[in-house]
C-alpha cells in the first residue's frame, strides 16, 4: 500500500465530504488571515470534537448500569447505536461512492482501485464514527463491571469496538449497493433515493427517541426487568465478560468471520459494481428546461412543465435530508419535550385572553423551522446553467421566478402546518387558539421565503459542485444554527416577558396587547413584501 498517495486520496474526499470548510479556508486566506491547520486537518479536528462530546454525553448517560447482570440492556443499547450509525450513513455511502462525480476521475490516474476506494472508506468512517462512537462506553462500562484492570479495559474495548466498526460500515456499504441494484431504484433513481433518505431520517427520530423514552434499569433506584437479549450480539457481551471463556471466543471469532467475509464482499463484487455505476452515469447531466413561454399571461399547460421542472430539481436526497431535519426532527426533539414537560398544562387555557400570543409564538417557530438552507432558500441556484439559458429565452422571467417562488412557498409551508397541527392536538389546545397558532406559522414563513428566496437570487451560484457549498453562503450551518438557537432563546424571553405582563392585566389591557402581538408581525411581513415588490420582482417586468 502506497501510503502518500493514500494519504492524498483522503484528503481530497475530506474536502468533497465538507467543501464548506474548503471555502472557509480560501476567505479566510483572501481577508489575509492564516490558520495552522489545513482544510482536511481541520476536518478531522472537527469530527474528533464531535466523537469525545457524543461519547461523553452518552458515556455520562449509561453510568451506574450493571452491564453484567443486564446482558439485555447491553445488547439493546449497543443496537441502538448501530442503527444510529447505519441511517446516518446511508446517504453519506450513497453520495461518496454512487453519486460523486470524481470516481471516474480517480481512476484514470495513476492509483490503485484500492486505494481510491480504500481513501473513501477512510472518510466514511471519520464522517460517522461520532454515531458508534456510544458503543464504546458499553463496552468499557462492561470491562469496568467486571472489575477488569483500567489498561487491560481499554485495550479489549477497543479491540471489540473495531471489530464492530468493521462490520457496521462494510455492512452498510453493501445494504447500499444491494438497495442500488434493485431495479425499481434503477428506473426511478431520484424518487427512490429521496424515499430511502426520508425513510432514514425518520428512523433516526424514531431511535433516538428510543434511546432518550426508554426505561432504564436505575431509574429513580428501581430495579427493572431486562431486556430480551438481542441474538448474535450476545456474543460481545460474553467476550467482553469473560475472553478466555468458551462461548466468549466463539462469538468473537464468528464477528470476525464475518467481517472477513464482507471484506471479500465488498472488494471482489461491491468496488467493480461502484465502478461500472461511475462510468455510466459519466455523462449524465441537469434535466434541461426547452420550453417557451410568453410575456404575460402564461397557458396552464407551461405551468404544470414548471410545477414538473421544479419537482425534478428538488429530488435531491441530500436537500430532502436538509428539509425533514429543519421541519421534523428539529421541532419533534426540540419543542415536543418542552411542550409535554413537567409544569405545563394548555388543556384549560383561555382562547379571549392568549390567542395574540399563540399567534406571536406560530411566528416565532416558523423561523425556528425555515432558513438559508431550505428548499426556498437553494431554489434558483437549482437550476445551475438553466437559469441563464431560460434568461435568454423571450420569456416571462417574473413569471418563471414568481411559479418557482410560489412552488417552494407551498413546499415549506405544508410539513411544518402538518407538525404544528400534530403538536396543538397532541396538547389538547383549544381550537381558536390552533388556528391562530397556525396563522401565525403561515405568515412567518411567506415573510421569511420571500426573504430568502431574494437572498438566493442575490448570492446566486449556478456553477456549485455540492449543495453545501449553496449552504455555506452567508456563513453556512454554523451561522443558520446560531440564529436558530437565538431565535429560540430570545423568543423563549419575549413569551416569558409576555405572559409576566399579560398576567397582571385587565380584560380590555389583554385585548390591546394580543391585537400588537397579531399586528407587528403581521405588518412587518406586509411592510418587507410590499419593498420586494418595488427592489425585486419589478426588476424583471418587460
Amino acid at each position: 500500500m502506497r501510503w502518500k498517495q493514500l494519504t492524498e486520496l483522503i484528503k481530497v474526499n475530506l474536502l468533497y465530504a465538507n467543501p464548506q470548510l474548503l471555502e472557509k479556508k480560501r476567505n479566510q486566506q483572501a481577508d489575509g488571515r492564516s490558520s495552522f491547520l489545513s482544510a482536511p486537518m481541520s476536518m478531522i479536528m472537527q469530527s474528533v470534537l464531535i466523537l469525545v462530546l457524543f461519547s461523553f454525553i452518552y458515556g455520562l448517560m449509561l453510568i451506574g448500569f450493571d452491564f453484567t447482570v443486564y446482558p439485555g440492556y447491553f445488547t439493546f443499547y449497543t443496537l441502538i447505536f448501530i442503527l444510529m450509525t447505519m441511517l446516518q450513513g446511508f446517504y453519506i455511502i450513497y453520495n461518496l461512492l454512487y453519486e460523486s462525480k470524481d470516481l471516474i476521475y480517480y481512476l484514470p490516474l495513476p492509483f490503485k482501485n484500492s486505494e481510491v476506494f480504500l481513501a473513501k472508506l477512510v472518510v466514511i468512517v471519520i464522517t460517522l464514527i461520532p454515531y458508534l462512537a456510544p458503543t464504546y462506553a458499553v463496552f468499557f462500562n462492561l470491562g469496568q463491571d467486571v472489575g477488569r484492570p483500567l489498561l487491560g479495559n481499554i485495550l479489549l474495548s477497543f479491540l471489540v469496538f473495531l471489530i464492530v466498526t468493521l462490520f457496521v460500515f462494510l455492512f452498510s456499504i453493501g445494504v447500499v449497493h444491494l438497495i442500488s441494484r434493485i431495479s425499481l431504484f434503477q428506473t426511478h433513481k431520484k424518487v427512490m433515493t429521496t424515499v430511502l433518505y426520508s425513510i432514514s431520517s425518520m428512523g433516526l427520530v424514531a431511535v433516538i427517541f428510543l434511546l432518550t423514552y426508554s426505561d432504564t434499569p436505575n431509574t429513580y433506584g428501581q430495579v427493572l426487568p431486562d431486556n430480551r437479549v438481542i441474538p448474535f450480539l450476545h456474543y460481545l457481551h460474553a467476550f467482553i465478560s469473560d475472553p478466555m471463556s468458551q462461548s466468549g471466543l466463539i462469538g468473537i471469532g464468528a464477528w470476525v468471520l464475518a467481517v472477513a467475509v464482507l471484506i471479500i464482499l465488498v472488494y471482489k463484487f461491491i468496488l467493480p459494481g461502484i465502478y461500472e455505476d461511475s462510468e455510466q452515469n459519466r455523462s449524465s447531466e441537469h434535466t434541461v428546461l426547452r420550453k417557451k413561454g410568453q410575456a404575460s399571461r402564461q397557458p396552464l399547460s407551461m405551468r404544470k412543465t414548471l410545477l414538473k421542472y421544479n419537482f425534478g430539481l428538488i429530488q435531491d436526497g441530500t436537500l430532502m435530508m436538509q428539509y425533514l431535519s429543519s421541519n421534523v426532527v428539529f421541532p419533534v426533539l426540540l419543542i415536543v419535550p418542552l411542550l409535554t414537560g413537567e409544569g405545563f398544562s394548555f388543556m384549560n387555557l383561555s382562547a379571549e385572553s392568549w390567542w395574540g400570543l399563540i399567534f406571536f409564538i406560530g411566528y416565532l417557530y416558523a423561523y425556528m423551522t425555515l432558513n438559508a438552507i431550505s428548499i426556498v432558500g437553494v431554489i434558483i441556484s437549482l437550476d445551475r446553467e438553466n437559469y441563464d439559458y431560460i434568461k435568454s429565452l423571450p420569456f416571462s422571467m417574473k413569471y418563471y421566478l414568481q411559479t418557482k417562488f410560489w412552488f417552494a412557498f407551498a413546499l415549506e409551508l405544508i410539513l411544518p402546518l402538518i407538525i404544528a397541527l400534530a403538536m396543538m392536538l397532541y396538547i389538547q389546545l383549544p381550537w381558536l387558539l390552533i388556528l391562530c397558532f397556525l396563522a401565525g406559522v403561515g405568515i412567518g414563513i411567506y415573510g421569511l421565503s420571500e426573504y430568502y428566496f431574494v437572498r438566493d437570487h442575490r448570492l446566486l451560484n449556478v456553477e456549485w459542485q455540492n449543495l453545501t457549498e449553496l449552504y455555506n453562503r452567508g456563513g453556512g450551518n454554523i451561522v443558520q444554527a446560531m440564529r436558530i438557537f437565538g431565535v429560540l432563546i430570545v423568543g423563549t424571553l419575549i413569551v416569558l416577558l409576555v405572559v409576566s405582563l399579560m398576567s397582571n392585566l385587565s380584560a380590555i389591557g389583554k385585548l390591546i396587547f394580543s391585537i400588537i402581538l397579531v399586528t407587528a408581525p403581521t405588518m412587518f411581513t406586509v411592510i418587507r413584501s410590499k419593498n420586494y415588490r418595488k427592489t425585486f420582482w419589478q426588476s424583471f417586468e418587460i
